[in-house]
């Protein structure tokens, strides 16, 4: 997915979500794995996948950049490292800034810091 796609779909994201979460994980170089399996038990083929974790081997979970506040700030300090920013929120969703840039507005808190990281790391792919 395009880095704008990726923004304009937080931006009108209606709440967390692990389409979101998996677009920004392959972002930051997670693999997902598709596995064959034979079910023990019916001798059925199936299919498992899983993530691996970049730079390694290891499967693991993708973290959740849409609901989480912590995860949403492993994204801004992998994408855009250095950068101070800051993150608040009211009845009506979540606002957040990186760096120099805007102030962006969002649904969650977490959406709201995932797309500050993306415009400001990444202007010259969305503007």
């Amino acid at each position: 997915m395009a880095i704008v796609n990726l923004v304009k779909d937080l931006e009108e994201a209606k709440g967390p979500s692990r389409e979101l979460d998996a677009a920004l994980a392959i972002l930051l170089g997670y693999k997902r794995k598709v596995e064959q399996i034979r079910d023990p038990a019916s001798g059925e083929q199936t299919r498992r996948s899983f993530w691996i974790h970049p730079g390694g081997q290891d499967p693991g979970r993708v973290p959740q950049f849409t609901a989480s506040l912590d995860d949403a700030y492993l994204l801004a300090q992998t994408v855009a490292p250095g950068l101070t920013g800051g993150v608040s929120w009211d009845d009506s969703g979540g606002n957040a800034k990186v760096g120099d840039g805007q102030y962006y507005s969002a649904v969650t808190p977490a959406i709201a810091l995932c797309i500050a990281t993306l415009k400001i790391r990444f202007s010259e792919d969305i503007e």
